[in-house]
Order: structure tokens, then sequence, then C-alpha cells
């Protein structure tokens, strides 16, 4: 089972400052494809100040911090997608695996 850890993401905090406008291109090359896309933005004032900006979930319209490149049937499909739309678990979600046994007994300091 692939978890959030390993798909190339997005993070709207590491957007340029200050951010122009209410949409921004985002861009992930893999298998030697370019994928861009048009994503909103949502901006939101905390209480000590500054603005912090996140990305609007294409497919759901959730405001969130990541998104995630995403290659679908077999390369005809790509693009960005929030973790709960693409059920993405966490690692620490994922069942285990016995090449990570194995680690858990190779690793012993």
């Amino acid at each position: 089972m692939r978890c959030v850890e390993d798909f190339p993401f997005i993070d709207a905090a590491e957007l340029p400052r200050p951010c122009s406008g209410d949409r921004i291109i985002v861009g992930a090359e893999s298998e030697g494809q370019t994928t861009e896309q048009l994503v909103n933005l949502a901006v939101t004032v905390p209480h000590f100040g500054g603005r912090r900006y996140w990305f609007v979930c294409p497919s759901c319209r959730r405001r969130v911090r990541k998104l995630y490149h995403y290659v679908a049937f077999f390369g005809e499909r790509r693009g960005f997608a929030c973790r709960l739309c693409l059920g993405l678990p966490y690692r620490s979600q994922c069942p285990r695996t016995a090449d990570d046994e194995l680690w858990d007994l190779l690793n012993f300091t």
C-alpha cells in the first residue's frame, strides 16, 4: 500500500512571498512528463499577524496545506489533489511489510 510519504507534493508554506492573486500554477515532473495545473489559493490571517496561504484542493475544494502529485490510469491522467481525495494514509497507518520487520531486526542501534 502506498502511503502519503511516497508521493511528491507541493507545500503552500513554501510559496514565494508575497503571493499575488488568488490562483497559482503548480507543476511537477514524473516519468519524463511535466504536469501543470491551475490551483486556487485561500488566505487566512492568524491572530499573531501576517498571512497564511492555503491551496484549495481541485477535487474536493477543501483548504489544504499540501497537494500531492498523482499519475493514474497508466499515465493517462495526471494532476494534484489532497491526501484525502487520493485516499493516502500516513506511514503510521500503513500495514507493515516483511521488509520493515527485517529492517527493524538489522537496525539495533
